[in-house]
């Protein structure tokens, strides 16, 4: 008995150190938040969630419709978008045969990668070379930012504000700088950050649905090397801080980006009950396939498509690679990088089950925010109904069997998956979604160079989800000390490191140390790399 009292003192011990421990993290967040006339501390605590999400469809379509200039500008961009492409199209191969010409001519005395001449189809020897032989970079923080909410905390409230948030120079005049920042309005490029891509393209799917993608293209000086097909979060869309900062990573190595954003993602409900989830593939796999296709129509065979992701876009991307397994090359998909991948729901599950504190701040806002989102759906398609409900509590028999008073009443996670994900698409429960889904399932399908990129303090995450990796694969696994969930901010600088010392994983690692700041934060430049390093060695 004293044995059981003494355990549970200790536990409860343990318990209130945790606690001191987050709330003074949480606390420096709380001062930053305050300081910051941009993001409200109260606001953030309602609607946060980790990759940026929004709370329900209405605070969706708020906070995606713009202004009446915003629009008006966006349609110009639209309207003039044919000019632009006419005169320099992205993949290159859209280009008339003239201008291709030319351009190639401008750029045949150089050394760059899109002059060279593209291999054929490599073996799984050759990928598993290539993903082993990049050399990861080394992420070191700034010693008050190595805590996992502080870094998760931060990745959402600052990413894409300024360079000076991602990085952190020991110069003294830096902390007075941030401090000035942050006492800022919106600066322009989170204002206009429905303005960041050129293109929003819709594509009609074979159920009657639709999801819609959005483009980037590279300089019009540039030749571009391939296109990346980004994916994004659990409710997030292209137009997270996030999404943009990859994009603008993957652009600065002359690379197209064309960001998927998943059905009712985009800023208007999609039109049937069947949404995304953890494994839905379908979607991003016609978008590859169509992308294919255009490409073999108008260009070179041999234009890459690349992919990368974060968070649940990342376990949709291992997924499908893994199902696709060798035929991947068949649609020119020449690698992959990712990072906060989910691994093992089950474990994950387990994990957040054990973990209060980690489940009350951060999955019961993703629980909310889901479950808003569902209840709308199912308003939609009972007015369409005429509201008829069977007497047991589900909806009409033309309907998926849903558990209208399960929904309701859900709290965890897995009750959402059990009360609507499950029986929308087809699931026994939660428990056979996550088997079905996980993307540790399907690792050894996968037969391109891959590059997967987590934080071993990730907070979502059961700690020891990669340990169990199966060697012998073209999936090379990087696990940092820190970075939280989708953070990677207040990346140390050493001015002292030139280019190369910092390539090769040193205190930049991998980010260019020039005068010039940063384009990108170290994760999105880390998955940047990655992509680089497989293009150039896939070059004659």
């Amino acid at each position: 008995m004293e044995i059981n009292q003494r355990r549970s003192l200790l536990c409860q011990t343990q318990i209130k150190v945790t606690c001191c421990i987050i709330s003074v993290n949480f606390l420096l967040v709380t001062i930053l938040c305050l300081t910051c006339t941009a993001t409200p501390t109260a606001s953030f605590l309602v609607t946060f969630s980790p990759s940026n999400h929004h709370l329900c469809y209405n605070n969706v379509l708020h906070n995606k419709m713009m202004k009446r200039t915003e629009r008006e500008q966006t349609s110009r961009k639209i309207t003039n978008f044919a000019l632009f492409c006419k005169k320099r199209t992205t993949p290159i191969c859209q280009l008339s045969k003239t201008e291709q010409s030319e351009k190639n001519s401008m750029s045949s005395s150089s050394s760059s990668p899109s002059s060279s001449v593209l291999k054929g189809k490599i073996s799984r020897e050759e990928a598993i070379n290539l993903a082993n032989t990049f050399q990861p970079g080394n992420f070191q923080p700034a010693s008050f930012a190595t805590n996992t909410h502080v870094q998760t905390i931060t990745g959402f409230l600052f990413r894409n504000q300024h360079p000076l948030f991602t990085y952190w120079n020991k110069n003294g005049d830096t902390l007075k700088s941030i401090m000035s920042l942050l006492r800022q309005k919106h600066s322009k490029e989170n204002e206009n950050k429905h303005q960041f891509w050129d293109q929003r393209k819709r594509f009609e799917t074979p159920d009657g649905d639709f999801f819609d993608v959005d483009y980037k293209f590279c300089e019009p000086s540039s030749i571009s090397r391939g296109i990346v097909i980004q994916t994004h979060g659990i409710e997030s869309s292209s137009s997270s801080p996030t999404s943009i900062d990859l994009a603008k990573a993957f652009l600065d190595q002359d690379m197209d980006v064309a960001c998927i954003n998943f059905r009712g993602c985009s800023g208007e409900p999609n039109r049937t009950w069947r949404s995304y989830h953890f494994g839905f593939t379908n979607d991003l796999k016609q978008l590859i396939t169509e992308t294919t296709s255009r490409n073999r129509n108008e260009c070179s065979p041999t234009y890459s498509i690349f992919l990368s992701g974060f968070s649940l876009g990342s376990n949709v991307i291992l997924k499908l690679l893994g199902e696709l397994g060798d035929s991947a090359k068949d649609f020119n998909i020449a690698g992959a990088a990712i990072s906060c991948a989910p691994y093992d729901l089950q474990k994950n599950e387990k994990y957040h089950d054990e973990n209060p504190l980690v489940r009350k701040f951060y999955i019961d806002s993703i629980v909310k925010s889901l479950r808003c989102n569902a209840l709308n759906q199912v308003d939609k398609f009972l007015s369409r109904n005429k509201g008829d409900v069977i007497d047991n509590g589900l909806l009409s028999s033309d309907d998926p069997l849903i558990d209208l008073d399960g929904l309701r009443a859900c709290v965890t996670q897995a009750e959402f998956e059990d009360a609507f994900t499950a029986p929308i698409f087809g699931f026994e429960d939660h428990s056979d979604y996550y088997r079905q889904t996980a993307s540790c399932y399907y690792l050894e399908g996968i037969e391109i160079p891959t590059l997967i990129l987590n934080s071993a303090d990730d907070p979502f995450f059961y700690p020891e989800s990669f340990s169990d990796f199966v060697e012998g694969s073209p999936v090379k696994v990087v696990k940092t000390k820190y970075g939280g969930h989708v953070g990677y901010m207040f990346h140390r600088l050493e001015p002292s490191l030139n280019t190369d010392d910092a390539n090769r994983g040193g205190g930049g690692g991998g980010v260019k140390q020039d005068k010039e700041a940063p384009v990108a934060s170290w994760m999105s430049i880390e998955l940047a790399r990655f992509i680089d390093h497989v293009d150039k060695n896939r070059r004659e």
